[in-house]
């Protein structure tokens, strides 16, 4: 059975602390990369550029390549530079006619962009303006509100945002706080504990269309998912546990993908 590395661990030491809600900066729309549409490839379209004087950190992208060429760089609000995959789509093909829409992709614990990058591609096929960051270890929520401002700095009229695991605790917490907010939120196999992160916290004040699954054969995680439905006062949820299936994360959305993109474009104006 798939489980994020340390995930159990950190569950346990964190239902021993008391929490505090976290409390992000609004972070300014930054980045000096241009997003602009290409002709397709197995890569991903978007032709933004990593600035010429930031290194690339993820070791699955060789240095010039076509991959290079969709990486940017970005600040959070404390400083730190987020990496991220950035996939267009192609001209003219937006799921939306009211404009751009943008979505986010978290990784689970342990992964980096390198395994997001691809769903990337995936969503950007079907029309987003997909962003795959790198979020580190207890800077995940500063990351991803980061990210939601880069793409809403490069033309995303609507977000949406989906994680795994541990990336699917986070997009909840984010999905809870910002402002303005999200238009829809996916969280697959997402824990309700990942230290330092308590959505069984976030999901009373959920105020945004959202959508949990995991397998039912990864058990601690399908309880989880449920637990965190059965708090969430938002009324547009919906609970989607797979019979029989030990899938977790993102391996869980290879199956479950149509599923995603229904439920994002019920909520996309």
């Amino acid at each position: 059975m798939a489980r994020d590395a340390g995930a159990v661990a950190a569950r346990a030491v964190a239902r021993r602390r008391i929490f505090a809600s976290l409390t992000v900066l609004a972070v300014a729309a930054v980045g000096a990369a241009a997003c602009s549409s290409g002709s397709g490839t197995g890569a991903g379209n978007a032709s933004a550029s990593a600035s010429p004087s930031e290194s690339i950190s993820a070791d699955c992208i060789a240095p010039g390549s076509a991959q290079a060429k969709q990486i940017v760089h970005y600040p959070n609000p404390d400083g730190a530079q987020v990496e991220a995959y950035l996939s267009s789509p192609e001209a003219g093909k937006h799921v939306s006619s009211s404009g751009t829409v943008g979505i986010v992709i978290v990784h689970q614990s342990g992964q980096t962009l390198c395994e997001s990058m691809s769903w990337a591609v995936t969503f950007s096929a079907a029309g987003y303006l997909a962003l795959a960051p790198t979020v580190a270890e207890y800077q995940q929520v500063e990351d991803v509100e980061a990210s939601v401002a880069y793409l809403r700095g490069h033309g995303a009229k609507q977000i949406v945002l989906l994680g795994a695991s541990m990336g699917g605790t986070a997009v909840l917490e984010v999905a809870a706080q910002l402002t303005p907010p999200v238009q829809a939120v996916v969280s697959l196999s997402g824990p309700s504990i990942y230290s330092p992160l308590d959505a069984t916290l976030t999901a009373p004040k959920l105020a945004v269309p959202v959508f949990y699954s995991a397998g039912a054969a990864d058990t601690e995680f399908a309880s989880d998912e449920t637990d965190l439905y059965n708090a969430t006062t938002e009324k547009d949820k919906t609970l989607d546990i797979v019979p029989n299936d030990p899938s977790h994360g993102f391996a869980l959305l290879s199956d479950l993908l149509p599923k995603v993109e229904a439920f994002l474009l019920a909520h996309i104006r």
